[in-house]
């Protein structure tokens, strides 16, 4: 019997170990799962600045480009650096702005300075983080490459010897992006995820017991449930997306403004969800980056290895001449309402880059090169009979692509040198009309070279709007828009052109006004971004330009694009111009159907 009883306590004893050894294990685990989710939900407790804002005060003359480099390591090899490139102009201001993406613990700095003006002496005056918290103003700490440096009057002077400037501040950096630890948020995420892990974890210890059934399958079953809220877990409110060139949808409620429903709800929130939930554009990058990595092509568009030309699938695309003839046909309407108004009309249309910078000859088909013989057929005969006067400057731009880059590498616009092409072929159409009108020469421009992009609105330099489009992952957008230089054009009187750039909703317009030019025409020039490098040649040429961009335009939807009619018909009559230009790339032909669309 005292056998029997000391069995007993040993046993009770030996359960109660047990058992206390399991809620230890289930604490630690609940412990564990507690961390883990907290530091995936630091989004929450913990906001950091993932971009460092740099200050640079530089003083000089004309423009400059400046780029930034922060690099992660603290050494001078700037193999894993962060950078962000800016033009200014230093007649203007001498503070420029830079906000370095993902550079959270920079340890060194790198500038590159590369002046408009090269033999004008620079003065560094200040380099500033973070609004001046912290400073890189030991100018003695600074290397050069390519000028020769002097600090004077607490200023670093900077005298050029080569076309680019490199200076190293060579003393590691002690900042830091800003951070802000939200304590309150932080405890009640991990006090109640502790609860939760520890409910969860003790419900699954006696699983086994009670339902008779194995753990790794409700493991399984509640990882899979948890792995659902991923997606919801940041939603972006971002109005758009730098990295892929697009507005993203916006948000439509279910009750509109006016009380009425809105039927098309579960569409509108779908398309909201797509382009705003968590880890959406991680995804992305990574798809892309494997499908270009694989084919050279993903669903936006082609990389051709051989000539490191980007192109976007939309440059592929050649139509029927049912296609072309339909959209023509309000062309002719637009022609004789010009008439009735004692405007002359010029229509001119950018081939598309696929065209004339050929990547890949399966990507031309015989079907698209057919129908592309078509076109050059159908506008030649419609100049023979004077039915309209249109410009395709294709074989001058196939010609000069021999010899210079008639489109940008990682854009879809043309160069300068391309657009000067296109310029040169439009004032020999004018010319047969105003036999008088002085057309501009290569003379008449000053000239410096950049490996960024200007093509659209803005007239800023940047990578190139392809990289976006085809979502390229960093590495490959930086290889592809630095090894080309391309030739940009400044009229030597630019300085006495007067220009205003107008875009708010519903209307985007820039008006130039040219005292030196030896006419009296007012001209209006209507189009799409192709327009934009056109405005460094054509303001130059009459005494006075208005331009009605169609598209891309803020507070109309992109339906409501190419109602020129429609929206600008008023405008038009208003500004009683001599001459009109009407400019489009070739891809939007269809899109001219819409011309006279009024509703």
């Amino acid at each position: 019997m005292l056998c029997y009883s000391l069995f007993v306590k040993f046993k009770q004893r030996e359960s109660m170990i047990k058992h206390k050894f399991h809620i230890k294990r289930r604490v630690i685990i609940s412990l564990l799962l507690t961390i883990t989710i907290t530091l995936l939900l630091n989004k929450f407790w913990l906001t950091i600045n993932k971009s460092m804002p740099v200050t640079v005060e530089l003083l000089g003359q004309d423009n400059v480009k400046i780029e930034i480099q922060l690099n992660k390591k603290n050494d001078n090899k700037f193999k894993k650096k962060r950078s962000e490139i800016k033009k200014t102009d230093l007649n203007k201001t001498s503070i420029t702005k830079f906000n370095v993406e993902k550079s959270i613990f920079p340890k060194r700095l790198k500038l590159i300075i590369t002046p408009e003006t090269k033999k004008q002496i620079l003065e560094l005056k200040a380099v500033s983080f973070r609004n001046n918290k912290y400073k890189a103003n030991k100018f003695e700490k600074y290397t050069a490459t390519g000028a020769n440096l002097k600090v004077k009057d607490n200023k670093l002077l900077i005298t050029p010897t080569e076309n680019s400037i490199e200076l190293i501040y060579n003393e590691p950096l002690k900042i830091h992006s800003k951070i802000k630890f939200k304590f309150e948020e932080f405890i009640i995420i991990f006090v109640l995820t502790l609860l939760l892990m520890y409910k969860l974890t003790d419900y699954l210890a006696d699983f086994n017991t009670l339902k008779k059934e194995s753990r790794i399958e409700i493991l399984f079953l509640a990882m899979f449930f948890i792995m659902l809220f991923i997606p919801m877990a940041n939603i972006s409110q971002e109005k758009s997306c730098k990295f892929e060139n697009r507005t993203l949808a916006p948000w439509k409620p279910l009750v509109k403004k006016d009380g009425e429903l809105n039927y098309n709800f579960g569409k509108d929130y779908d398309k909201w969800f797509n382009d705003r939930f968590n880890l959406r554009l991680f995804l992305i990058k990574t798809y892309s980056y494997l499908q270009l990595s694989i084919n050279d092509k993903n669903k936006k568009g082609i990389i051709d290895r051989k000539s490191e030309f980007l192109y976007n699938n939309w440059e592929f695309s050649f139509f029927s001449m049912e296609e072309i003839k339909k959209a023509f046909d309000n062309i002719q309407k637009f022609n004789k309402l010009c008439k009735d108004n004692n405007i002359k009309l010029y229509i001119w249309i950018t081939p598309q880059k696929s065209i004339i910078h050929s990547p890949q000859k399966e990507t031309l088909s015989q079907a698209n090169q057919k129908r592309h013989q078509n076109f050059l057929e159908y506008t030649e005969e419609l100049n023979k009979t004077k039915q309209l006067n249109i410009i395709y400057p294709y074989n001058a731009l196939l010609e000069a692509s021999k010899d210079n880059f008639m489109f940008f590498k990682t854009e879809h616009h043309w160069t300068d040198d391309g657009t000067f092409i296109g310029y040169k072929e439009i004032m020999q159409a004018i010319k047969r009309d105003y036999p008088s009108i002085e057309v501009l020469s290569e003379n008449d421009y000053e000239y410096f070279y950049d490996k960024l992009v200007r093509g659209d609105w803005s007239r800023e330099f940047s990578i190139g709007t392809s990289t976006g489009a085809l979502a390229l992952p960093n590495n490959l957008k930086h290889k592809y828009h630095s090894k080309t230089e391309y030739r940009y054009y400044k009229h030597k009187n630019f300085d006495s052109l007067y220009s205003d750039f107008i875009n708010e909703k519903n209307k985007r317009n820039k008006i130039f006004k040219y005292p030196d030019a030896k006419n009296k025409l007012r001209v209006l020039m209507l189009g799409t971004s192709m327009n934009e490098n056109l405005t460094e040649f054509i303001p130059f040429t009459f005494s006075e330009v208005k331009y009605i961009r169609i598209n891309n335009i803020k507070g109309l939807p992109k339906e409501e694009w190419f109602k020129v009619i429609k929206h600008h018909n008023q405008e038009i009559l208003e500004y009683k111009p001599d001459i009109i230009l009407f400019g489009i790339i070739y891809n939007d032909i269809p899109k001219l159907d819409n011309f006279f669309n009024m509703e």
